[in-house]
């Protein structure tokens, strides 16, 4: 648990400096230095031992389509140079947190929101998840990234893109509708989606649903434990508040950013309901859900009153709070190491392997 409080410490002290010297790229820094921290981790996540597996024993092989051809390729590629499977950790700790980056830096202008941005990576906890589901997350930074282009209206680079992001996950398929969901600008249709959030969360129907279809699966376990956990912390009420606020202030679609974030947020309100009652959804809700490290720099920027920005700078220091003690209850590996490992894990969290070589 210390490893993750020095980290959001860390995080937290980087974000003050950056508010001090505002001239400075502070968030720079922090995604190289984290991005080499979960690249370099040993024995450390969810799925650890099964890359380490796959990579010593993967083949090319193009009539096996569980794994994509990038991946097999890689594991070959690092393999034949002399390298371990340390390597394939550190590659894809590296793309996501590049394409996180540029992907921030392309919707900004100022480093301060840009830090915020990257602090909010880090503790909302999509930093984390990538060192579970590696191909998944980096995938998903590269269509994050990609959303520049679509914002742009540069519809050949941004399909180029999603392209690239199939290549490391096959769920990046989804972003193919990306460019269809931000063509509809109905105030009427984006208030509907949060009516409809609403209803679902007060009423609970989702968890009144999960009994039922426990075993649908090998999610559900995780996806109920969650939600009992936000709702019991007052996480999901926060960050609920923080989207519809968002939404309802900038549904006026003055911008295509504006559009794109909206309407992809309406989006994951929808899919947050749904994933708990399905939980395979919760792999496509994360390529909507991670434009929340967006959205609270730009509801923060949008209030001009001193007053406004005290009070939505208080919800998110508190949002920051919740989701820290949740990260770190809920994704501090060590019972989830204990399964898979011999009994001796006691300091599991401060192993760090810094060689790639055989």
């Amino acid at each position: 648990m210390e490893f993750w409080l020095w980290l959001y410490f860390l995080s937290v002290v980087i974000f003050v400096w950056q508010w001090i010297f505002p001239k400075m790229n502070f968030s720079k820094y922090l995604m190289i230095f984290t991005g080499l921290l979960s690249g370099f981790r040993y024995e450390l996540g969810d799925d650890y031992f099964r890359y380490e597996k796959l990579f010593n024993i993967t083949t090319l092989n193009y009539n096996n389509l569980k794994l994509e051809i990038l991946f097999q390729f890689l594991c070959n590629f690092f393999r034949d140079i002399g390298f371990n499977a340390q390597s394939i950790f550190l590659f894809y700790a590296v793309i996501t947190n590049i394409f996180i980056y540029l992907g921030v830096k392309g919707q900004f202008d100022k480093n301060l929101y840009r830090c915020m941005s990257c602090v909010l990576f880090i503790i909302v906890g999509f930093y984390f998840r990538s060192m579970d589901i590696i191909r998944q997350m980096a995938a998903v930074s590269i269509v994050f990234y990609n959303l520049n282009f679509l914002i742009k209206k540069e519809y050949f680079k941004y399909y180029l893109g999603v392209i690239l992001g199939t290549f490391f996950h096959y769920s990046a398929i989804i972003a193919f509708i990306f460019p269809v969901i931000m063509k509809i600008k109905s105030k009427q249709i984006m208030y509907t989606a949060v009516l409809l959030a609403v209803v679902f969360h007060l009423m609970n129907i989702p968890l009144l649903l999960i009994p039922f279809l426990s075993d649908v699966s090998y999610y559900s376990k995780w996806v109920r434990e969650s939600a009992i956990l936000e709702n019991g912390t007052g996480i999901g009420m926060i960050t609920e508040f923080l989207i519809y606020s968002f939404i309802i202030y900038k549904s006026n679609y003055k911008t295509c950013q504006e559009v794109v974030m909206v309407n992809s947020l309406c989006g994951y309100l929808i899919i947050k309901n749904f994933f708990y009652i399905i939980p395979p959804l919760l792999r496509i809700g994360i390529y909507f859900h991670i434009l929340i490290v967006l959205m609270i720099p730009l509801l923060y920027d949008q209030y001009k009153s001193i007053a406004n920005k005290c009070i939505i700078f208080i919800l998110i220091a508190a949002y920051f709070v919740f989701i820290s003690m949740k990260n770190i209850y809920t994704l501090g590996y060590g019972e989830k190491i204990n399964s898979f490992m011999a009994d001796n894990c006691d300091n599991i969290e401060y192993n760090y392997r810094l060689d790639i070589l055989n």
